[in-house]
């Protein structure tokens, strides 16, 4: 017979929340970076569509997510 073991998180909720904010400013500043690089790319082929796409889904992204820490999600 298998022992199940299960790993108990142990942080306050509190410690877990700056976790996650710190973890989301990360991604943000790592958007940032990524938000310009993509916009090098796009210069050097400027009638494609498929940069204004990856844009428009990113954008959809952040929608929602500003959506759901404001609970205006519908």
């Amino acid at each position: 017979m298998k022992t199940r073991t299960t790993n108990r998180d142990t942080r306050t909720a509190a410690q877990a929340y700056e976790e996650n904010r710190k973890a989301i400013e990360a991604l943000l500043k790592t958007l940032t970076g990524q938000l310009a690089e993509h916009k090098t790319k796009q210069a050097t082929a400027p009638r494609d569509w498929g940069y204004t796409g990856d844009l428009a889904e990113v954008r959809s992204r952040l929608e929602t997510a500003v959506s759901f820490l404001a609970n205006d999600e519908e």
